[in-house]
């Protein structure tokens, strides 16, 4: 679940979003702030506030929204299980004007 709405579950599924934001949006940036991290075992969460900047389809925004990643260890590393953050509907409807052109 991130700003763009919906959930997606499945690898494909949230590489579908991803790519959704990145075939209209430039100049992008993101920042995450007021980090706090937890791990209990193989599983650690992550809250915090992402600050965002980019353009789609000429329409700049800001977007600035609360956070929180899942992660679970394998291996010798961390992989992020979770994420979700807040809801921004400038970014969906701006999405959805610059498809419909």
């Amino acid at each position: 679940m991130h700003p763009i709405g919906d959930r997606q579950v499945g690898w494909d599924e949230v590489r579908e979003s991803f790519e959704r934001v990145a075939r209209s949006s430039t100049g992008g940036h993101v920042a995450i702030t007021e980090q706090l991290f937890r791990v209990h075992g193989d599983t650690g969460y992550e809250v915090g506030v992402e600050h965002a900047q980019f353009a789609i389809d000429g329409t700049r925004l800001t977007v600035n929204s609360r956070v929180t990643n899942i992660y679970y260890r394998e291996g010798d590393g961390w992989k992020i299980i979770h994420h979700h953050g807040d809801k921004s509907p400038g970014i969906s409807e701006a999405l959805n004007k610059a498809e419909q052109t």
